[in-house]
């Protein structure tokens, strides 16, 4: 579990969802990425690591 994160290329930081009111019109305001398949390979590693 350690080398999994050890050796992962960059941080490991996603936000599913971002939002924000617009500073001149004040429309809300909102982006949805998904999970980049890097990061839900990390956690599919880690995963199987618990339950080993």
């Amino acid at each position: 579990m350690i080398r999994a994160i050890q050796q992962f290329p960059r941080q490991a930081l996603h936000a599913r969802q971002l939002g924000l009111q617009h500073p001149i019109t004040g429309n809300d305001m909102r982006w949805e990425s998904p999970l980049p398949d890097d990061m839900t390979e990390l956690l599919r590693i880690l995963a199987e690591d618990a339950l080993a």
